[in-house]
């Protein structure tokens, strides 16, 4: 439950930000490739754990532990960005529970898997 939970979220959350990236207009070449970058690495790595677990790989928890420690260092920075620019304060907000809750989720999976 815990994998496939991590699995939901996270192609649900990038998912919807390759929405958003496309509704913006006024965004360049370059800004497209390094807002999707992120994109495409999160969804690779739901798509190897998914593989991994409907396979029944042992590597498995490795699987987990990767996402895992991507993920907290991905939403570490970022809230610590996002934090430090001028953004208003309800982006702030939403940023933050979104890092909560990606961590919280791979958290959860990684403890169900690692033992």
């Amino acid at each position: 439950m815990a994998v496939y939970t991590v699995i939901t979220w996270t192609l649900f959350m990038w998912g919807t930000r390759t929405r958003l990236i496309f509704t913006e207009h006024d965004l360049s070449l370059g800004d497209i490739v390094l807002r999707i970058a992120p994109v495409f690495l999160f969804v690779a790595l739901a798509v190897v754990l998914l593989v991994s677990l409907r396979t029944g790989r042992p590597d498995l928890a490795r699987s987990v532990a990767v996402i895992a420690a991507w993920t907290t260092v991905y939403w570490l920075v970022r809230v610590i960005l996002i934090s430090f620019h001028e953004h208003a304060i309800g982006f702030k907000i939403v940023h933050f529970v979104l890092a909560v809750i990606s961590i919280g989720t791979v958290t959860w999976a990684w403890r169900r898997t690692s033992r």
